[in-house]
C-alpha cells in the first residue's frame, strides 16, 4: 500500500466509503493489488486515492463487504480535458498547427552566410540559387553535397564550403582561400627584372634601373630585361632595386577534349539515413537505423542538424540526421552538340581561371572531330603584365 502520492498523473479519484466491513474491504483490495494513495478515516468515512481504471472493480467489491461508496474528487489530466470535450477547435487547432508547421517544415525559408569577407554574399546566394537551394525550395529537390562540389569548382577563391540544413534554415559556411604569398626581395636589395614568359614585348616604363629590351623585340622566357646594374661614370658599377611594368603580347594555345561515351555517377532513388539524438555531450543512436555499407559502394555522406519540436516548441534535444547516397557509374553517350556545349564549358572554366588578369586580345577556336570524340584547339593572343624580380645574389656570395 503506498501513501502521499502527490503527482497523481494521468487519472485518478478519490473514492469515500461509509458502513458495512471497511477493514475487510480495505484488505481485500491489497490482497488484489490495487494501489491505494492518501488512504484516511474521519468520522467512520474512509476515503483513498486510486487509478480511475481500478474503480469499477473496487465497487464490485465494495457491494461484497456492505460499504457503500461514491467518488468524492477527481484528479488528473483526463478528468482536466474531459471538460473540453465538446471544443474540437482545442483538438483540432493543435493538430492543424501541427501539420502546417510539419508541411513548412519541408520547405527552405531562410539561407544565412557566414565565413565571407571578399566573397560577396550575393555571389554565394547566386550559387545557392543555380543548386537550387532558395526561400521556399523543397528540401528534398537539392543535394547540399552537389552545391558545395559545385561552389569549390566554380568559385576559385574558396578552400571550403560546407552547406548544412538546419529544420527551414541553410547554413552556408565557407573559408576563402589565402593569397599565395610570394617572396618579396626588399626594396633595398639589388634586383633585376627577367622574363617569365615567352613573347613581344610592345610596353615598358622602367623606373629604376637599366632597361634591357626594347618595344618590339621577341623575348624569351628567363631574359633580362631590367638591370640592376648601373653604371656611375664616377663610382663606377653601382647596384639597384630594378623597378617597372613591362606589357607583352604573348601566344599560347590551349587544347580540350572530350570522348562521346563519358563515365558519370548517378544517384540512386533513394537515400538512406542515421538518426542520432543528442542531449548536450550525450548522443543515442535510432534503433530503426539500419544502414549497411560495403567498401565496394560509391556514395557520399552529409549531416543535418535540428531541434526536437513539439506542437511548434524548441526542445533541447537535438539531433543529427547522417543521410547516405549512394551512386552508380553508367556509360553515357553524348550528341556532337552536347560535347561541343562541354568543351566550350570547359574553355570558359579556363578563362576565368588561367586568363581573368590579362586581357585576351583574339581567340581563335577550331573544334577537331575524332573517332571517339571532340578536340577543341584555341589558340589564344593576350595581353599582360611579365617580369618576376630576381636577386642579385654575386654580391651576397
Amino acid at each position: 500500500m503506498k501513501r502521499n502520492k502527490k503527482n497523481y498523473g494521468f487519472a485518478y479519484v478519490r473514492f469515500g466509503g461509509i458502513g458495512g466491513f471497511q477493514e475487510k474491504f480495505l484488505s481485500a483490495l491489497i490482497e488484489n493489488d490495487i494501489e491505494l494513495y492518501d488512504i484516511s478515516e474521519d468520522k467512520c468515512v474512509i476515503s483513498a486515492l486510486v487509478k480511475a481504471s481500478d474503480y469499477f472493480f473496487i465497487c464490485k467489491l465494495a457491494k461484497k463487504y456492505a460499504v457503500r461508496i461514491r467518488v468524492i474528487e477527481k484528479h488528473g489530466l483526463y478528468f482536466r480535458l474531459y471538460g473540453y470535450r465538446q471544443r474540437w477547435g482545442l483538438i483540432i487547432g493543435p493538430m492543424c498547427c501541427a501539420v502546417v508547421i510539419l508541411i513548412l517544415s519541408q520547405f527552405v525559408w531562410d539561407i544565412r552566410i557566414t565565413g565571407n569577407e571578399n566573397l560577396s554574399r550575393s555571389q554565394l546566394y547566386s550559387l545557392a540559387n543555380d543548386c537550387g537551394i532558395y526561400p521556399g525550395a523543397y528540401v528534398h529537390n537539392f543535394l547540399v553535397s552537389e552545391c558545395e562540389c559545385k561552389g569549390l569548382a566554380d568559385i576559385k577563391l574558396l578552400s571550403w564550403i560546407s552547406v548544412e540544413r538546419e529544420g527551414s534554415r541553410i547554413y552556408i559556411k565557407v573559408k576563402e582561400r589565402e593569397p599565395l604569398k610570394v617572396e618579396e626581395i626588399p626594396a633595398e636589395m639589388p634586383c633585376n627584372i627577367v622574363s617569365d614568359y615567352d613573347c613581344q614585348l610592345i610596353s615598358a616604363t622602367v623606373k629604376r634601373g637599366v632597361k634591357c629590351a626594347e618595344v618590339g623585340d621577341g623575348i624569351k622566357k628567363g631574359q633580362l630585361l631590367i638591370s640592376g646594374a648601373v653604371d656611375n661614370n664616377n663610382d663606377g658599377m653601382i647596384y639597384v632595386h630594378a623597378e617597372g611594368e613591362l606589357v607583352a603580347r604573348c601566344y599560347q594555345t590551349e587544347e580540350f577534349y572530350l570522348p562521346f561515351t563519358q563515365e558519370k555517377r548517378k544517384p540512386l532513388s533513394e537515400n538512406k539515413y542515421t538518426t542520432y539524438f543528442m542531449f548536450g555531450d550525450f548522443s543515442v543512436r535510432s534503433p530503426f537505423d539500419n544502414v549497411e555499407i560495403s567498401e565496394s559502394d560509391d556514395i557520399s555522406y552529409r549531416e543535418e542538424y535540428g531541434y526536437v519540436n513539439i506542437f511548434g516548441i524548441k526542445t533541447p534535444l537535438r539531433y543529427k540526421k547522417g543521410i547516405y547516397t549512394f551512386y552508380e557509374k553508367e556509360q553515357v553517350t553524348y550528341r556532337r552538340e552536347d560535347v561541343v556545349k562541354q568543351l566550350n564549358q570547359q574553355r570558359a572554366d579556363f578563362e576565368a581561371n588561367f586568363l581573368r588578369d590579362d586581357k585576351v586580345v583574339s581567340a581563335e577556336s577550331e573544334f577537331v572531330s575524332e573517332k571517339d570524340g571532340i578536340r577543341l584547339r584555341v589558340k589564344y593572343t593576350v595581353d599582360r603584365n611579365i617580369g618576376v624580380k630576381q636577386k642579385i645574389s654575386l654580391i651576397y656570395e
